[in-house]
């Protein structure tokens, strides 16, 4: 199985959010990068799990910066509002909908996993990832992919309950 890890952080959340390509932001992008390549190596050794890291900030210029270092991971345009919960709301949902319908519709990855954890800095956002990634692999029962060229979440469980997930801290 592929797993997707979603490392989502946001400008109005971080150091600086009229800065946005401080040295002060790009280590705490560096910060969130580390947690998902941690746990990356933790589902490889436990659990025989491939795990693909995608950062997603509506802050242009660490996505220009990004592109070159995440070597195995995907840089994607947000689609999401900025915010300063990690609670999904309404509108947030379709969005999200929509973003890990493309990522699993091109192939990208079989599961996908949404971290926040801006609030709570790096620990936060490891432990958000942690718990996630636990709960995936212990309740996934992974299905065929749909062959109709246009998957949608409504034939795929896992993704259904993943836009709905939430883990309260």
């Amino acid at each position: 199985a592929v797993i997707g890890i979603q490392i989502r952080f946001h400008d109005d959340v971080m150091i600086g959010r009229r800065a946005c390509d401080s040295a002060e932001n790009m280590d705490f992008a560096r910060q969130y990068l580390d947690c998902g390549q941690q746990l990356q190596a933790q589902l490889h050794k436990h659990h025989n799990v491939t795990a693909k890291l995608f950062l997603i900030t509506n802050c242009m210029p660490v996505k220009v910066a990004w592109v070159a270092d995440m070597g195995n991971g995907i840089i994607t345009d947000n689609s999401f509002r900025p915010r300063h919960t990690l609670r999904l709301h309404d509108d947030e949902t379709q969005e999200l909908r929509n973003t890990i319908s493309d990522m699993w519709q091109y192939g990208l990855c079989d599961l996908f996993v949404r971290a926040e954890g801006s609030q709570f800095g790096k620990t936060g956002a490891l432990l958000s990832l942690s718990l996630y990634s636990t709960w995936l692999l212990q309740s996934w029962d992974p299905k065929p992919r749909p062959e109709a060229p246009k998957c949608t979440l409504d034939n795929y469980t896992p993704f259904s309950v993943l836009a709905t997930q939430h883990v309260d801290y």
